[in-house]
């Protein structure tokens, strides 16, 4: 390679990095789920490839983190433990923001099993072990959840999670 092309090339990949970076992170840090006393910072995972990867080959998450999986169109989408290192709760959510159904306390020792919800949900949030039964959120519960997907923030009131 030419000499000059050189810098010219390190300030395209450095580039192309920070960029990849400051969308995950905008993506990341716009994202949340307040339960009860609680907020969680949530990852979103809103492509395939995300989807699959999931939160497969951590070693932990932290207790104010979580991740929060976009689907195009509402459905019953089931989820295993591939690849986990950590119990974890999973929540299915659907458009209105309200809970569909629970899989709490789910150990990596449950794979292959399928967890799958009975209703179509639109979001799936898996948080760390415990948080859900903590918070006390039940089925039906309408949720605080803002999405960022890049194009606009969706949720719901604080007052209508509230059941003012």
């Amino acid at each position: 390679m030419r000499a000059y092309l050189r810098p010219a090339l390190v300030v395209g990949v450095v580039s192309t990095i920070c960029l990849v970076a400051l969308v995950t992170t905008s993506a990341t840090a716009n994202s949340r789920l307040r339960l009860g006393k609680s907020t969680y910072a949530l990852e979103v995972a809103d492509t395939p490839e995300l989807r699959q990867k999931g939160l497969g080959g951590r070693a932990s998450l932290a207790a104010d983190q979580g991740m929060v999986f976009v689907f195009d169109a509402p459905g019953r989408e089931c989820f295993w433990m591939k690849d986990m290192q950590f119990s974890i709760d999973i929540i299915w959510i659907n458009e209105q923001k309200k809970v569909v159904h629970m899989a709490p306390d789910v150990s990596p020792e449950t794979y292959p099993k399928l967890f799958c919800p009975p209703k179509a949900a639109k979001y799936v949030v898996e948080l760390p072990a415990g948080e859900a039964r903590r918070s006390e959120v039940a089925i039906g519960d309408a949720l605080d959840l803002q999405v960022a997907d890049g194009s606009e923030a969706v949720g719901v009131p604080a007052a209508e999670n509230v059941g003012l």
